[in-house]
Parts: structure tokens; sequence; C-alpha cells
């Protein structure tokens, strides 16, 4: 019996090669379709070995003193290769006396060393600490409720607003050019906002009273705990106490802006003037 073989341009041309029917052709055949460059042959020459101690074995032909097999001793039990040893007249089980023999490169070996592995990888990773550091979760905390004068219903825009700065920008005055800051006053319970820019932070309350008249009377103002906010809370409020009068009082509010001033390391407020810069 003989098998034919097509191979490269001779397939197309009709030329075929008879090979005999034996073991040696069959895996020349294979060979040369699915492995036409040789690249598997470091895989599968321990394979074939592996085949060739066995079958001396089922042969009860000596292992030969070169095969990988021989320090093992191997017994064939029930069409498996099994270690020798000298553990027969043990009690261990039969398992335990006679271990089976794989292949380094088998499948099966591959999925036992495989949850090995990845046993003694998760064993080491709950041990290390930098590791525990890198993988641990994020913190995460539940947002606290919003501020009350952001949630005044049937309020003019303004009423409540926040103040907060963002630039620099270079700007050119009578020829002298400087930078200058933007004020920013974003309505607490709108997107509306007003700016206006300022080469100086002893413009902040210039800055409000631009606000002011633009947009209407404020009540109260939330800012960052800055020291040129602090300064033009501590002006303004100077301002208000000397110059007490029925027209401050009727162009301001009679009872003056409150400010409220974040807490200096509380990243967690202010989100409403920080969200839109």
């Amino acid at each position: 019996m003989t098998l034919y073989q097509s191979r490269g341009l001779s397939a197309y041309s009709g030329i075929q090669k008879q090979i005999p029917m034996t073991r040696r052709g069959i895996l020349s055949v294979i060979n040369s379709i699915y492995d036409p460059l040789g690249f598997l042959a470091p895989v599968i020459l321990p394979a074939k070995l592996l085949l060739k101690d066995s079958s001396l074995e089922k042969k009860s032909k000596q292992v030969s003193r070169n095969s990988q097999l021989f320090k093992l001793d191997p017994i064939l039990q029930d069409g498996t290769l099994r270690v020798g040893r000298r553990l027969n007249k043990s009690a261990m089980p039969e398992n335990a006396k006679h271990q089976v023999i794989l292949s380094k490169h088998s499948r099966v070996a591959t999925l036992i060393l495989s949850d090995k592995e990845e046993q003694d990888t998760k064993m080491l990773l709950n041990k290390c600490v930098v590791c525990r550091r890198i993988s641990e979760k994020v913190g995460e905390q539940k947002m606290a409720n919003l501020p009350e004068e952001r949630l005044l219903p049937d309020k003019p825009p303004f009423t409540n607003a926040g103040v907060d700065y963002y630039g620099p920008f270079d700007v050119k005055r009578a020829g002298v050019q400087s930078k200058a800051m933007a004020c920013y006053s974003p309505a607490s319970s709108s997107e509306l906002c007003t700016s206006r820019l300022q080469t100086a932070s002893k413009q902040t309350p210039a800055s409000i009273r631009f606000a002011v008249c633009r947009r209407g009377q404020f009540t109260i103002m939330r800012s960052d705990n800055g020291t040129n906010l602090v300064g033009a809370e501590r002006e303004l409020r100077e301002a208000i106490q000397y110059l007490d009068n029925d027209k401050i009082e009727r162009a301001l509010h009679p009872k003056g802006i409150k400010w409220i001033f974040n807490n200096p390391a509380g990243s967690h407020q202010g989100g409403v003037c920080e969200r839109q810069i």
C-alpha cells in the first residue's frame, strides 16, 4: 500500500510522489503539511523519544542509557508508562508507588503545571507587601450633601455665588505689558458665571463690586482659603462697617455679604468653581 503526497507546485503539475504506508511515511506527510519549515521539531522530538522508549519497554527491551527515562526505571502497566523504583512491597497506593510518566510538552502536564504555578503565584502575591499596595482597590467614599446655598429655590441666580481665580494672562495697558488673573464668580444654583481681569490681589473687592453691578446683589460667597481672598473679605467687611449709611445699605444688603471659606485642605469643597475652570 502506498500513500500519495503532493508537495508545492508539483500538485498543480500533476506530479505525485509515492510514499510507503509506514509510520515514517505517515509522519513525513504530516510534517510536510503542517510543519514544512521544521519549526515544531524541538517540540516533536521529545515526544518521539518518549514514544520510542515506551515502544522498547512494551517489547520488553532494555531502555537505553542515553534515554531520558533511564533513571526512572520505567515499567508498563495497563498500557501506561510508570516509574519503577523499588517500592513494590510498600503499603503506599499504587498511584503513589508507580507514578505516571508524562512528557513535559503534553497537554496534561501543561494543565497540571499551570494550576500549580497559578496557586504559587497567588500565594506570593498575597504575601508581597508591595504587590498588595499596588493591586489594592482605590478607596471610595459616598459624597456628602450639597451646601444649603446651592439648593435654595426661587432666588436670583447670583444670590449665592463662588469666587475663584484662573490664569495668568499677558495683558498690555498703556504700552506696558503685565500679567493679570481672572476673577471668576459662578452662581451656586445655576451654570451662570461672570469674570473680570485684575492685575493685583488688591483689586478683588473691585472685581466683586463689578460682579454685583452686573449680576445683582450677592448674599453668600464661597471661596478657597487663599491670602488674596482673605484680604478681600476683610477689606469688604471694614468698608461696610465704615460706610454704614443708607446708601450702602440699599446698595449692598442689610446684613452685608456673608463670605464662607472652604477648609484649607478640603479638596472636595468648592467643586462648583473648580469644575468650570
